[in-house]
């Protein structure tokens, strides 16, 4: 019995304890270092930033972007010079459109990486055990105090996420107000509002997604009026059997412009459309992720 007891002694069974369990013994203690260095990092930025990326900084990293793939394309075209895929990107009269498409594609693409970076750290918050776990704790105008004062010692600005702003707006609420019963309204409000930024948040991609192959069809347009051009001035040399070839080659010319335009217009929006889904997708399961957090952290502790 002796031994048994010893070994509990210098082993003792540990218990997961959320970020307020220690704030009674000690109220000045910090978050863990693990859990600071994870989700806070020294950085300053709005929970919902994260929704809508600056468009100027997205704007010049699709530039950047552009830039590198057209010096990938050339750099290919040294290598393997009869690329019929490379050449699309290289025809001058493809420049106008294809230059572009590329442009709006890859401003896109800019602001799918820089959502999908802050997404990944708004769901960091989803790992704290910001209410205590004890199965007895009840969240009232008192309790919610504490919750609001250790919120704010864990964190210079709980708003960089999400999830702590629609905790700290709510218990707020509780803690000034003292109505119990309009916390769980005050979460659904939140909830909609998150969900309706983050529907917005994509008003400009899909800007792209429609404009990238009308750019394309534009480049069909140009094409069809210089091959319809040059066929004049085929009808115009009908004599001259060596001239009409020289001429059915610009033709030919004009109606590849025409097609393979408007063929980099749809491939260019149907991948950026596939991109975008699985972001908002994602997006959608976060938010859904906040809701059940908030449903089991705080409504299901509430005591009328």
């Amino acid at each position: 019995m002796d031994n048994q007891s010893n070994e509990n002694t210098e082993h003792p069974v540990r218990t997961r304890k959320s970020m307020l369990d220690e704030l009674e013994s000690n109220p000045s203690s910090p978050v863990s270092a693990s859990t600071q260095e994870s989700l806070s990092n020294g950085e300053k930025w709005a929970s919902i930033a994260y929704l809508d990326p600056s468009r100027s900084k997205t704007l010049f990293i699709g530039l950047i972007l552009t830039g590198i793939f057209y010096l990938c394309i050339y750099g290919a075209g040294v290598i393997a010079p009869d690329s019929y895929i490379i050449s699309i990107f290289k025809k001058p009269n493809n420049l106008i459109v294809v230059i572009p498409a590329c442009a709006l594609f890859f401003w896109g693409i800019a602001i799918l990486i820089l959502k999908r970076v802050s997404l990944n750290k708004q769901r960091g918050a989803l790992r704290l055990s910001i209410i205590p776990q004890d199965p007895g704790f009840v969240l009232t105008s008192e309790t919610a105090k504490l919750v609001l004062t250790r919120l704010g010692e864990s964190f210079e600005s709980p708003d960089q996420f999400l999830l702590l702003r629609r905790i700290r707006i709510s218990i707020s609420n509780l803690n000034n107000i003292g109505q119990v019963s309009d916390v769980s309204e005050i979460l659904r409000a939140e909830s909609d509002e998150d969900v309706a930024r983050a529907e917005n948040s994509f008003t400009l991609i899909d800007s792209f997604i429609w404009a990238v192959p009308v750019l394309g069809f534009i480049g069909t347009a140009i094409g069809l009026s210089l091959a319809i051009g040059d066929f004049g001035a085929v009808l115009a040399g009908a004599n001259d059997l060596s001239s009409i070839k020289t001429s059915l080659g610009a033709v030919t010319s004009g109606l590849g412009t025409a097609f393979e335009t408007t063929l980099v217009g749809l491939f260019l929006a149907l991948f950026l459309q596939m991109l975008a889904s699985i972001q908002e997708d994602d997006e959608s399961r976060f938010l859904n992720d906040c809701s059940v957090y908030c449903q089991e952290a705080i409504v299901s502790r509430l005591r009328i």
